[in-house]
């Protein structure tokens, strides 16, 4: 609201902006000198329901007002609109308006001077009915040269700001007034889009909707004859065991002041940045960048770009209930946070094109302790085609749900829930921004945080779904996710690799599967050139394996590994039996005829042995390697397994029936076993793989044995030798040697 008096005059004692004049030109006839603005030292804000359907609005409406009064925004924003205002007014009689074309123009309107022209004066009066009388004071402005001033800017971006943020917590009011009933509300209907494809399926199927009939990714059961599916499945088993499981980590005790779950081990090692906090300590959180050169906004030398999220907390999940399947295409996941929060940070330059120009941080944060998300989604994921993506396209962790997503035929977020036991105080400021406007921000919120925490679950059910559905469509246009190519002998992904560092297309186990530090320290280069996917899943079967039936290490204590139970699923899907291998079946004995001679006497026997079983194979314990690199060789795997495992009380047996009679006399079926209490296999395998043919591999052809051969190099160059064969050599010359030395003295 402005005062009756609309612009005051300036007194001598009051500061105003004056304007010079050139002292070597003409003065104008008419110029603006001055030019000050005074506001009443009490701006107000109006807000009511004319005619608002929304139960709950028109009584949520003053409170939010109040809350921006109470928190003071009009001395916040007075200084600030006032020398807005005087700018903008000096803008336009400098830029915008053309006051000396005017004053030339006025002769020939007026009836008393000699210069009175009626056509151009009728002109006038027919510009003025028709509401164009501007135009004769506008100049031919050129909009792409007017440079907003600072003040302006930040006006406008705490306009915005506090407009969003009164818009979010008069949705919150709303959604939290005893008026307002949303009824059976749970954040949406989780299995709304798995009926919609269901029933799209059935339109296509009998000729009445439009598309092609594909086959989804079943969350349920694998389709017949697909390792995709299969394999699917058997990752989301694993991953939900996995991902519920606690360690003993210092930094989960530190968090939690318990176990900590396997989850937030996983988010740290393959989601998370580290740097040091606030406080001086290492603090994890997850970084998303824009795009450099990319804004938002770019107009009178004012842009806003858009600079980076951080999302903090990730790490202090205290319960998972992952990839639940509700229906075939449908996972519902729920995670539940000890801590949460978000930073949004934006670049926002003014004076762009001069001397003056700045750039300054808009930061804006928000954070919820105990904070409950529950999430549901449609998956519909066309499985031929995921099924031809080649290992190349998911190297790295991070490819994984780009190159997913990009064949999804359709995603929907069904169901999202979000709820808190507390939230943290809201943030809106920085360098750019006046402290008084971020002050006002957050007591307004403060003053509605119990409204904001009750109405979550509705804002993030309707708004937040919304939103993101929007933005989940995307993935499916970016066909070149699952790409990539063959890096050269001088990159990758984390920087150049020298020449000498790599001699051939031959994989190097070490960088394969071992972190960088120990892949360094084995003689790898340490800078993943085959990405980390392969690392990160052999990190995950390996300490599975490695894990006792009893949660016990078996790499440490005595006892049964976790492997067991996959071994045994094996066994008797092969065999029919409980931790049997069948090596001859009942169906296809070895038999024959035998004649023995025993001096003159000679007798025909029959022979036949069937049923020969590997007993117990289900007993693997400690010691427990599977597929180790070696130090110092790059094409080398060792592999050491024990049957028989302490406590297991099943030692490993080989097994068959045996039949044995003379020709004519009696048939005796005798069943012979063999027992291994306690046995170790140790395994070392040498293995060429082409690099280029194991990237290559579609992820279809994963199980195919053949498929896997052929990425193996028949024979190597004659360059290249591993160390072990290097050392081999090396010792036969000294061998060489010390015998031609020594056979040199003995001449």
């Amino acid at each position: 609201r402005q005062s009756s008096g609309g612009v005051i005059v300036a007194t001598a004692s009051e500061p105003s902006i004056e304007l010079s004049t050139d002292p070597s030109g003409d003065r104008p006839g008419i110029d603006l000198t001055r030019f000050l603005l005074t506001l009443p030292s009490t701006l107000t804000i109006d807000a009511s329901c004319d005619s608002c359907s929304s139960p709950g609005l028109a009584a949520s409406l003053p409170r939010v007002v109040s809350a921006f009064a109470d928190a003071g925004w009009s001395d916040a924003v007075r200084p600030t609109l006032e020398r807005t205002v005087e700018e903008l007014v000096l803008i336009g009689w400098d830029d915008a308006l053309d006051v000396s074309g005017a004053v030339e123009r006025a002769p020939m309107l007026c009836h008393l001077r000699e210069e009175y022209d009626p056509v151009i004066a009728a002109a006038h009066e027919a510009s003025k009915e028709n509401g164009e009388l501007w135009s004769s004071l506008a100049k031919n402005v050129d909009w792409d040269k007017i440079v907003l001033p600072r003040v302006a800017v930040q006006l406008g971006v705490t306009a915005i700001v506090w407009g969003a943020e009164a818009s979010v917590l008069t949705l919150a009011s709303t959604y939290s007034s005893s008026d307002y009933d949303d009824g059976d509300y749970g954040g949406g209907d989780p299995l709304s889009g798995q009926l919609h494809l269901e029933s799209l399926k059935k339109s296509i199927a009998d000729g009445t909707g439009d598309g092609d009939q594909a086959t989804y990714v079943n969350f349920l059961e694998s389709e017949e004859e697909n390792v995709i599916g299969e394999l699917i499945l058997m990752a989301m088993e694993g991953a939900r065991e996995y991902l519920s499981e606690t360690g003993t980590t210092a930094v989960g005790q530190a968090v939690g002041g318990h176990d900590d779950l396997r989850a937030n081990e996983l988010i740290r090692e393959s989601v998370l940045n580290e740097a040091e906090d606030d406080d001086g300590g290492a603090s994890n959180f997850l970084v998303l960048r824009g795009t450099p050169g990319e804004v938002l906004f770019d107009e009178f030398g004012a842009s806003v770009a858009f600079d980076k999220v951080e999302v903090r907390g990730l790490d202090t999940l205290s319960a998972v209930d992952a990839l639940d399947a509700l229906g075939p295409q449908t996972l519902r996941n729920g995670l539940t946070f000890e801590q949460l929060s978000v930073t949004v940070d934006f670049n926002v330059t003014t004076g762009g094109g001069t001397a003056a120009a700045a750039t300054k941080r808009l930061t804006f944060r928000a954070g919820a302790r105990d904070a409950s998300l529950t999430f549901a989604a449609l998956l519909a994921i066309d499985l031929e085609e995921l099924s031809s993506v080649e290992l190349g396209g998911i190297q790295s962790i991070s490819d994984v749900l780009p190159c997913a997503l990009s064949h999804i035929q359709n995603a929907t977020l069904t169901q999202l829930v979000m709820e808190a036991g507390g939230l943290d105080g809201f943030f809106a400021g920085g360098e750019f921004l006046p402290g008084d406007v971020s002050v006002v921000a957050a007591d307004a919120f403060e003053s509605l945080k119990e409204d904001v925490r009750r109405a979550l679950p509705q804002i993030f059910g309707s708004a937040a779904r919304d939103i993101i559905n929007s933005v989940m469509g995307r993935y499916g246009s970016d066909s070149a996710a699952c790409e990539w190519e063959k890096r050269t002998a001088t990159e990758s992904r984390n920087g150049p690799i020298e020449a000498a560092e790599i001699s051939s297309d031959i994989i190097d186990f070490r960088d394969l599967l071992l972190p960088p530090e120990k892949a360094l320290e084995y003689g790898g280069t340490g800078k993943l050139p085959y990405g980390d996917t392969f690392l990160t899943m052999y990190g995950m079967v390996d300490e599975k394996f490695r894990q006792g039936e009893n949660s016990s290490d078996v790499s440490n204590e005595s006892g049964a590994s976790k492997i067991n139970k996959l071994i045994g699923q094996y066994a008797e899907g092969q065999s029919g039996r409980s931790g049997s291998i069948s090596l001859v079946d009942e169906d296809a004995p070895v038999d024959g005829n035998v004649t023995l001679a025993l001096g003159p006497v000679e007798a025909a026997a029959k022979m036949a042995m069937w049923d020969v079983r590997l007993e117990n194979v289900d007993s693997v314990g400690a010691p427990l390697e599977l597929l180790r690199p070696v130090r110092h060789e790059p094409r080398r795997l060792n592999s050491t397994v024990s049957f028989g495992a302490v406590g297991s009380d099943k030692p490993l047996k080989l097994a068959a029936k045996v039949l044995a009679s003379l020709t004519g006399g009696d048939e005796n079926e005798v069943e012979i076993t063999a027992t291994v209490p306690r046995s170790t296999w140790t395994v070392d395998l040498e293995a060429a793989l082409s690099e280029e043919h194991v990237m290559g591999l579609p992820l279809k052809y994963v199980d195919d044995v053949n498929c896997w051969l052929a990425t193996i190099i028949p024979s190597l160059p004659s360059g290249i030798v591993s160390p072990s064969e290097q050392g081999r050599r090396r010792q036969q010359g000294m061998n060489n040697s010390s015998a031609s030395h020594h056979y040199h003295n003995d001449n």
